[in-house]
Order: structure tokens, then C-alpha cells, then sequence
């Protein structure tokens, strides 16, 4: 289970580092009412719930897996 928080979380951790550099490179959508700056944003949002899900699903596992 552990593996899997953990996976998920890398995951959503690289689709917004991508979507944060695609962002970044088209310096057309800098305004933040933009589609691009808008979806990046949701999916630096998601990247951060994941990775901290994983931290919270980790110390869970390791605690009641005993």
C-alpha cells in the first residue's frame, strides 16, 4: 500500500513539474486567468496533496503494519 502512495505520488509530482515547464516555456500565457496557468496550478495543487498523502498513507503503514 505504501508503494502505491508512493508511486502515486512521484506521478502527479512529474505531471506538474511538466505542466509547470510548459507553462513556463510559452511565455504568452504569463496572466494567471489563463487555461495553462489555471491547469497548471490544479496540477501543482494535486502534486502537493499527493505527496503529502503519501508522507501521512507512509507513517500509517509503517505504524499499524506492526
Amino acid at each position: 500500500m505504501e508503494f502505491l502512495f508512493n508511486l502515486l505520488g512521484e506521478f502527479f509530482i512529474v505531471l506538474g513539474a511538466r505542466a509547470v515547464e510548459s507553462v513556463a516555456k510559452d511565455e504568452r500565457h504569463v496572466d494567471g486567468n489563463s487555461f495553462y496557468a489555471r491547469a497548471a496550478g490544479l496540477v501543482a495543487g494535486i502534486a502537493v496533496v499527493a505527496v503529502f498523502g503519501a508522507m501521512i498513507g507512509g507513517v500509517l503503514y509503517i505504524s499499524f503494519a506492526r
